[in-house]
């Protein structure tokens, strides 16, 4: 859903039109949050194909502040959120709730930003392509001020969708800009590392879907369809759970992109290693045994596996 992220990280919310063998058919276009550190899913919430991205997303936002508010008292939230989510209510819903929070924003006409970017002398490096600049911005429609961070990317020829080029087209090749709407107090690098960090939720969303069916329409009703989504995402976090309780996920230090903070294993890797074992069930003298024709190296890896979970 929108855009979510726990203490210290976030992760980004993320909607997706699920129908692939008839696109032109009616279908479902779930909502879902994920807890940035962990990549699980914190919730599903299904829609109609036909919403836009944002419907629902001011509630379930409000949901899960509160729920974290409840469970674990004044940690720090950070929310980071696409353009779509990018309207008043979701950001008065933010500041208000004491969250950080780093949203795109779209170049609209009616926001009068071009001629202040264009004429822009100084930039501040983020990468070696991209370079960045604050500045403060009133939103009269929205009765808000808020910082926005613009960014700018060097590419090489024409950028695949012609737009933002009436800004100014230097000889030295094409820019192609962005902006964040944020609160956070930290320099234009993190900002731009923090938003990037919104991948994570995509990569969560792609292994819902190839290894775990997410994408499967399994049924026109939809209270059936959305325990399906549910179950998706129950069997997702119970398999990083155990990846990480069994010692198979391995740490990983904290970026700035505030992505996982384990290495996670593919679920197709998962069945693989841990499942497509050769194996049968015995009984001897009465008592149920699983046997399982594995070479020694497997077995070190189930047995270590073993001690992990029970310490």
């Amino acid at each position: 859903m929108a855009p979510w992220c726990g203490p210290a990280s976030a992760s980004k919310a993320q909607s997706e039109a699920f129908h692939p063998h008839h696109p032109k058919d009616p279908s479902y276009y779930p909502l879902t949050a994920q807890l940035a550190q962990t990549g699980q899913i914190l919730g599903v919430w299904n829609r109609s194909g036909n919403n836009h991205d944002s419907v629902g997303a001011v509630d379930r936002l409000a949901e899960l502040i509160g729920d974290a508010r409840e469970r674990a008292g004044g940690v720090p939230i950070e929310v980071r959120l696409d353009a779509a989510f990018c309207q008043r209510p979701v950001l008065e819903l933010l500041a208000a709730s004491g969250v950080e929070y780093a949203v795109r924003l779209p170049m609209w006409d009616w926001l009068h930003v071009r001629d202040r970017i264009s004429s822009r002398k100084q930039w501040k490096p983020v990468t070696k392509t991209v370079d960045a600049f604050s500045m403060q911005v009133a939103i009269p429609k929205w009765e808000r001020s808020e910082r926005v961070v613009v960014f700018r990317k060097r590419i090489s020829g024409k950028p695949a969708r012609a737009f933002q080029l009436d800004l100014f087209q230097p000889d030295d090749g094409y820019y192609e800009y962005s902006m964040v709407a944020t609160n956070k107090s930290v320099d234009e690098r993190t900002v731009g590392y923090f938003m990037a960090g919104r991948g994570g939720h995509e990569h969560t969303i792609g292994e819902l879907k190839s290894g775990l069916a997410f994408a499967s329409v399994i049924a026109q009703d939809w209270d059936a369809h959305s325990a399906w989504q549910i179950l998706n995402a129950l069997t997702h976090n119970l398999v990083r759970d155990f990846q990480v309780k069994a010692g198979i996920a391995t740490p990983k230090k904290n970026s700035r992109k505030r992505t996982t903070r384990w290495r996670f294993r593919s679920i197709r890797t998962l069945r693989f290693e841990w499942i497509h074992l050769p194996g049968r069930l015995a009984r001897p003298q009465g008592r149920s045994e699983l046997r399982i024709a594995a070479p020694p190296a497997v077995q070190a890896r189930i047995q270590k596996a073993i001690e992990a979970i029970a310490a």
